[in-house]
């Protein structure tokens, strides 16, 4: 393990002088992934039941674009589907919106829609809060190491990624970045964003979200929990 660890953050260090160089598009499918463990079998019941649909969909597809120290994932459009079932993927495009991430500065500005404002939420990229573990695997045609995102110093949280060191870049979907390698598959919730396909390009252009108000993680949240306990109220009444 402490072999693997040497050989990992020397890899880490050489990942990130060829990430400054590289640019391309990385497409993504994501799927989903439920588990429903803890409830009675009443419940598992209708739940499953509700999300049987949704797994025979077809798979949602994300893109990310880098290009040197800047990155950009979002989801792409699609036809929408019989609106009698659920689309989880719709869903899930609107909670991510635009993620757009700045490895330079350690910034990422995330674009998204809620309450009918559009909001550019920025926040400070974290590349410490990985445990990276000696298990590996082959995806496809690459080799890939598995790691748990800290949720703090002691604990990690259940967004799982597999990275490779075949493709020397340390960025992921998102904006999940600080691995020794790419991330060729991030299991975060009950999704499940998976590589399909990545192809380098000198012409690929990303641009910074602007449209909306600019406001931190903190204060969104704040912002969030006013607006959701007035619509809950409106519920109510009516």
């Amino acid at each position: 393990m402490k072999k693997l660890t040497i050989i990992l953050i020397f890899i880490y260090f050489t990942t990130n002088l060829f990430t400054q160089n590289l640019s391309g598009i990385a497409d993504y499918n994501v799927s989903s992934n439920f588990e429903f463990k803890d409830l009675k079998e009443k419940e598992k019941k209708i739940l499953n039941k509700i999300f049987k649909n949704v797994k025979e969909e077809k798979k949602g597809k994300f893109k990310l674009m880098f290009n040197g120290s800047e990155s950009i994932f979002f989801a792409e459009k699609r036809m929408k589907i019989n609106e009698t079932k659920v689309d989880l993927h719709n869903i899930n495009s609107k909670i991510i919106g635009k993620i757009y991430s700045n490895y330079k500065s350690k910034l990422i500005i995330q674009e998204k829609q809620k309450f009918g404002i559009v909001f550019n939420i920025e926040k400070k990229i974290k590349h410490n809060n990985w445990i990276i573990t000696k298990e590996s695997v082959k995806i496809g045609k690459y080799l890939c190491y598995k790691a748990y995102y800290k949720q703090n110093e002691n604990k990690k949280n259940k967004t799982i990624a597999w990275f490779t060191p075949d493709i020397p870049l340390n960025i992921g979907p998102k904006g999940y970045s600080g691995l020794p390698g790419f991330i060729v598959m991030l299991k975060e919730d009950i999704f499940i964003y998976s590589l399909n396909k990545i192809n380098f390009s000198d012409n690929v252009k990303i641009n910074i979200p602007k449209k909306g108000r600019k406001v931190t993680q903190k204060k969104y949240d704040s912002i969030y929990k006013v607006f959701r306990a007035r619509k809950d109220k409106l519920d109510r009444e009516n």
